[in-house]
């Protein structure tokens, strides 16, 4: 069954990327390639140099919930 993401997920921060990225077992590379991001912008992103915007972060959501850990 497919979930929906809502547009009330889209709050993210870096720390929270990591930890959901990590917990799904996935390398900066494999994350970024899934949503179409440069590896470093996702790296920024987690470290807090980038902002996780609403965008970013629904896409970041939708792709994170559907992996399988």
């Amino acid at each position: 069954m497919t979930r929906a993401v809502h547009v009330s997920q889209a709050d993210m921060d870096g720390a929270e990327l990591r930890r959901l990225r990590r917990g799904c077992g996935l390398t900066l590379e494999e994350l970024a390639e899934a949503i179409d991001m440069d590896a470093g912008y996702v790296s920024d992103m987690e470290r807090g140099e980038f902002p996780v915007t609403r965008p970013a972060a629904l896409a970041l959501r939708f792709v994170l919930d559907r992996i399988d850990t």
